[in-house]
């Protein structure tokens, strides 16, 4: 899907719903894998009262999009490189990330899942410059 947007100038990324509130953004990495090479994707973090996103800001690429609802976190052991990191289940699957402030994000989820409003609909994606 194609979040950029054509107004509000450069920069701006149709990545929240006209209702949804940022509550935590953050530079960390996710784990990708392809065969057998591996390596730490750096990007973007935002957790939402509703949805956890991952995006590259350069290609304004959304990586992950999970729906509070769906997600279950669990910490990792570091597998190198000291930052901390965590597994994330939902409904695509399962990923591997890594902040350097761990705590904060598990803070902002549980402050989400605490605000979520559950069944609530989705409105249109409105610009967001981060």
């Amino acid at each position: 899907m194609d979040r950029r947007s054509g107004e509000g100038g450069q920069g701006a990324i149709r990545l929240l719903y006209s209702e949804e509130e940022l509550l935590f953004k953050a530079f960390g990495y996710l784990w990708q894998e392809e065969g057998l090479i591996g390596s730490w994707l750096p990007g973007v973090w935002a957790v939402t009262d509703s949805r956890l996103l991952f995006w590259r800001k350069v290609e304004g690429e959304v990586i992950l999009d999970a729906t509070l609802a769906e997600l279950a976190a669990e910490r990792l052991p570091s597998s190198g490189g000291g930052r901390p990191e965590m597994e994330l289940a939902y409904a695509g699957g399962r990923v591997r990330i890594s902040l350097a402030d761990m705590a904060e994000l598990e803070r902002a989820l549980e402050q989400a899942r605490a605000r979520c409003k559950a069944g609530r609909a989705e409105g249109e994606l409105a610009p967001v410059f981060l």
